[in-house]
């Protein structure tokens, strides 16, 4: 007799499920014919726990036509970014991939589409780009300067008055040299 099979639902409310790809972690990524890729945690079930669809796609994903046998199809793992050992080997791949792709749109284009999908994204600058920018170019104001700086524990009974501490309580703190105190405040 030959090998059997055993059929399993791993996870519900997918539609139309159409390509799967595990990860490393156990979790596994599955696309949705047409336009999504959804994740399900846990999808192997390690150590007995139950996989869970995670509720909303995967954002930021590009564009595709939705028709009957079109859009987001096939998923696979590249073989050289599979595992962390995997992708640390792989680095300067993976960084020549990143940024040929960075470099077919301008940054500003690209921190928007990171924002678009609450992913926190910012330009770095060069030296000579800083105040290129028009975000950083604005003239900024200076606080107003109210005197010179305060003398080292010149305003701690103020500050340890307004936390609650009697004065008759300060001399503990500042004999212990936890507090400085000026000695004619």
């Amino acid at each position: 007799m030959g090998d059997k099979i055993r059929v399993v639902v791993v996870a519900r409310g997918l539609v139309h499920p159409f390509s799967l790809a595990f990860l490393p972690n156990g979790d596994a990524l599955v696309t949705e014919r047409g336009t999504k890729l959804r994740i399900v945690r846990n999808a192997t079930a390690a150590g007995g726990a139950q996989a869970v669809l995670d509720p909303q796609a995967i954002a930021g994903l590009p564009e595709f036509p939705a028709f009957r046998t079109g859009g987001l199809q096939e998923i696979a793992l590249h073989p050289k970014f599979a595992t962390n050992p995997d992708r640390l080997a792989h680095h300067a791949d993976f960084k020549a991939r990143v940024e040929a792709r960075l470099a077919t749109a301008p940054t500003a284009d690209w921190v928007k589409r990171f924002e678009s999908v609450s992913v926190a994204a910012g330009p770095i600058y060069e030296f000579d780009e800083v105040f290129a920018d028009a975000a950083r170019a604005r003239p900024r104001r200076r606080a107003a300067s109210r005197g010179p700086a305060p003398l080292l524990g010149e305003h701690t009974r103020e500050v340890l008055r307004e936390l609650g501490l009697p004065d008759a309580e300060t001399t503990g703190p500042a004999e212990a040299g936890a507090v400085q105190l000026r000695s004619d405040g």
